[in-house]
């Protein structure tokens, strides 16, 4: 198991906080993008496509379809951009998982948060009137449910959030007791030394 100081895991969580900052800017609206694209190509339909990158006001893009789709076609067009993005999101933390278990830390924190850019990401579609989710709805006739889902978006906040913060309180609980460990090896060695040294002296 590799030692890592709280002084380190301190600036893993700054290093995390950072790069969610900077994939939910960027990255993750880009992906998610990329998903509407992937369909629309899959189903061979040309598309215009609006992209706006900005230092400032981050990543903006709008993409509409040029050709006739069916429903089916439709509706996973819509919702593509999410779908893509859980999938990537859902992977990495799967991945992070995997790594905690391994006690790989230095890994692990970073691609927890970089987990949360792409997977807080979706539940903003869940609170708005508008937008991918709900004319993802309309078009597969459950216009009706719609209300229900800043509840499911509230739902996976929560969840998101709690396993966040057992997470890191595990992956703490972990660094002291290495902390502790260490310094148990260093008295037993300082120990060991003066008994070593008191003997030589008789």
């Amino acid at each position: 198991m590799r030692y890592i100081s709280e002084g380190r895991y301190d600036i893993l969580f700054i290093i995390g906080i950072c790069l969610y900052l900077i994939f939910s800017s960027y990255i993750v609206p880009f992906t998610h993008e990329a998903g509407h694209v992937l369909f629309l190509k899959l189903f061979h339909c040309h598309y215009w496509a609006h992209l706006e990158y900005g230092f400032f006001n981050s990543f903006y893009g709008v993409i509409y379809e040029k050709c006739d789709l069916t429903q089916r076609e439709l509706a996973l067009v819509y919702i593509g951009g999410v779908l893509l993005t859980f999938i990537i999101g859902i992977f990495l933390l799967i991945l992070e998982y995997i790594l905690h278990r391994k006690h790989k830390t230095e890994i692990a924190v970073p691609i927890l948060f970089v987990s949360y850019s792409y997977l807080l990401d979706i539940t903003n579609y869940l609170f708005f009137k508008e937008g991918d989710i709900v004319e993802f709805m309309r078009t597969v006739g459950l216009e009706e449910k719609i209300r229900y889902l800043p509840l499911l978006g509230i739902l996976i906040v929560v969840l998101l959030l709690t396993y966040l913060y057992v997470d890191l309180q595990r992956e703490l609980h972990v660094i002291i007791e290495e902390e502790e460990h260490l310094l148990k090896r260093i008295i037993k060695k300082i120990k060991k030394h003066l008994r070593s040294k008191t003997s030589s002296h008789k």
